[in-house]
């Protein structure tokens, strides 16, 4: 991790992990990032800075998945995590206060074939998902705290 301390002025590399796959990266109303990254046996692991240049984690939210992506709402810090799973399922993590994950919840079952799942957090705070699959992309959105609509294709 880097992180640009003022203009083009860049601290680091501060190493949080090893072993890891391409991270996926957020930043929350704080201005602290959250990073998600996939270890080994597909394992997905978080890790939150507290401080400036202070790390916590890992904290490993699950196994058997692929890249993960992550995202923050403007009014938060709390990130939320989509991954896909066995069988080309999606799973979604999100974090209710400091280290206290929940999840994982079944969004996709078997119609995300093939996919990478994106996530975005819109004003509300809420999570909508998309999964970009070869011919189609499908959308799924977070009506309210763990309730899943879709998907949608679109």
């Amino acid at each position: 991790v880097y992180w640009e301390a003022s203009n083009a002025q860049w601290y680091g590399p501060y190493g949080v992990g090893s072993g890891y796959g391409a991270p996926s990266l957020a930043t929350g109303s704080t201005g602290l990032p959250t990073l998600a990254v996939q270890g080994a046996g597909g394992a997905v692991w978080i890790y939150w800075e507290a401080s400036n240049a202070h790390w916590y984690g890992p904290y490993g939210v699950g196994s058997g998945y692929g890249a993960p992506d992550v995202a923050i709402g403007p009014h938060s810090a709390l990130p939320t995590v989509a991954v896909q799973g066995p069988g080309n399922s999606l799973w979604i993590y999100w974090e209710a206060s400091n280290a206290q994950w929940y999840g994982p919840l079944e969004v996709g079952g078997g119609q995300s074939t093939n996919a990478v799942p994106s996530i975005a957090v819109g004003p509300s705070g809420l999570p909508t998902l998309v999964v970009m699959a070869p011919g189609a992309d499908w959308v799924y959105w977070e009506a309210s705290n763990a309730q899943w609509y879709g998907p949608l294709g679109a």
